[in-house]
């Protein structure tokens, strides 16, 4: 299980020049500008996108991300990186 932490709610983010928002924030202190990226409002962790924050979710409880696999990378929990053999194998090189 992931510690409480006590935060406050979410906030609105900061307006670019067309009006669009180019940072999201929560009163936890995170911050984000990707937009598909999710920040949980339970744990507070920002997740690199839906699947991996549904991966940490399991009957309404929130999971250390670690414990299902994931890795923080780049400000985001992620799914685990690939090396050069698999992204060889995928055609990814």
């Amino acid at each position: 299980m992931i510690p409480e932490r006590r935060c406050g709610a979410a906030g609105h983010g900061r307006r670019g020049e067309n009006g669009m928002s180019t940072l999201n924030t929560c009163g936890c202190g995170a911050s984000w500008a990707a937009r598909t990226w999710a920040h949980c409002g339970g744990c507070h962790a920002t997740f690199s996108g839906i699947t991996t924050f549904d991966a940490h979710r399991r009957g309404g409880t929130c999971l250390a991300p670690a414990d299902v696999g994931l890795e923080l990378r780049n400000g985001a929990f992620r799914g685990p990186q690939l090396d050069g053999d698999v992204l060889a194998r995928l055609g990814r090189t």
